[in-house]
Formats: structure tokens, C-alpha cells, sequence
């Protein structure tokens, strides 16, 4: 009976990618951005004035009298409606992030990757953290993602994995912050991927315009 090979631990180092050559465009890497659902509301549907809110439903415009203020105090169902939303925020927004992860390993190419192939602890360990640090926060605008950045640290990140593989080094060993380490250093090593990302980003736009031109 063949052994089974030996796992072996990441190291500081970060891993050289798979492959020295440049990534191409015929390499297909996607991603989504996972959002906050925290303190979402619809504009269309909700205006906010100094005596209250003016709620428009069905195309009628109705108006709500603000009731709760910094100080006040909770009776019983209030207090149980409020931390009913909040247990729904922290379990909506962390499936988001587990999904996040699922899809990197997928991107990575994991064959239908699961729940079951994320590191447990660590996933209860962030957990555990995202609910010390939640509080109710008021509505805020998304910072502006750069893409060229965004592109170069999933191309740098798919190498990273493959690296690691390659050296048959389980990916649910490393954490979160290592893998990050590992990519912060292959492309300050190699800033030919943050170049090669920049072509694809200009190539993507470039394509965008020509459709839009046709359509003219």
C-alpha cells in the first residue's frame, strides 16, 4: 500500500509561483466583491427628513414620526427586534465572506470546493471576532476598488496556490494572513504580474468601448 505523502508546513518564504512565464489572456480569472449588507436602505423608497422619514409605497408617499433616539430605553420586544436584526446582519455578512473563500479556492482550481475545505478554526476564530467588533453602522459609500490592484492580487494568488500544491502543502494550513503575506511578496518580486494585470484591465475597457461604439 502506497504512503501517503507527508503534508508539509508553509513557510515564511513566500513559495515561488508555478510557472516563471507571464501570465497570458487566455488564463480566465473572475471574482465578485463581497458587500456589507449593514445599514443598506432603498433611496427610492425612503426619504429622510427632520421630523421624520417619508416612506413611499405603492406610489403613495407616507410619513413616519421618528421614535427612537440616542438614550432610549428598550422595552421587551424592541430589545428582542433588535438583536434579531443583528443576528441576521453577523450571519448574512460572514455567509458572504465564506462564500468569498469558497470562490478563491475554486479560482485556485479546486474541484467543486466546499464548506468542508476551509480551515474550521480559522473560520470560527474570525468569526468570533467579526461579532466583538460589529456595531450598527450608518449607511457609507464603498471605496473605489482599483482594478489593475484587484486583478494583479488574484493572478498573484492563483500562482501562490498553485506554488503551494505543487509542494503538496495543505491550503487549509495556511491562514488568511499568511496567503496575503505570500501574495504582497510575489508581486513586489515579480512586478511584471502587476503589469500584465494593468494589459488585461486596459484590454477589458478597450473591448467595453468597441461593443458600446457598435451599438451606436
Amino acid at each position: 500500500m502506497a504512503k501517503k505523502p507527508r503534508a508539509e508546513k508553509p513557510q515564511d518564504n513566500p513559495p515561488e509561483p508555478a510557472h516563471q512565464q507571464e501570465p497570458t489572456m487566455n488564463d480566465t480569472v473572475t471574482s465578485a466583491d463581497q458587500a456589507d449588507t449593514t445599514g443598506t436602505t432603498t433611496e427610492a423608497a425612503e426619504q429622510t427628513t427632520a421630523a421624520g422619514v417619508s416612506l413611499t409605497i405603492q406610489g403613495l408617499v407616507f410619513s413616519v414620526p421618528r421614535v427612537y433616539a440616542p438614550g432610549h430605553v428598550l422595552n421587551e420586544h424592541e430589545a428582542q427586534a433588535l438583536d434579531q436584526t443583528r443576528r441576521e446582519n453577523l450571519r448574512n455578512n460572514f455567509a458572504s465572506r465564506i462564500e468569498a473563500k469558497i470562490a478563491e479556492l475554486k479560482k485556485a482550481g479546486a474541484t467543486d470546493p466546499k464548506v468542508g475545505d476551509l480551515n474550521e478554526e480559522e473560520l470560527r476564530a474570525e468569526f468570533q471576532k467579526y461579532v466583538d467588533e460589529y456595531s450598527f453602522a450608518a449607511r457609507r459609500t464603498r471605496a473605489p476598488v482599483d482594478p489593475v490592484l484587484n486583478e494583479a492580487t488574484k493572478m498573484a494568488r492563483a500562482q501562490v496556490t498553485a506554488a503551494l500544491r505543487k509542494k503538496e502543502i495543505d491550503l487549509k494550513t495556511v491562514s488568511a494572513e499568511q496567503m496575503q503575506k505570500y501574495v504582497d511578496a510575489l508581486l513586489a518580486k515579480y512586478p511584471g504580474i502587476t503589469e500584465e494585470a494593468k494589459r488585461r484591465v486596459d484590454a477589458t475597457k478597450s473591448i467595453s468601448t468597441d461593443i458600446l461604439a457598435g451599438m451606436e
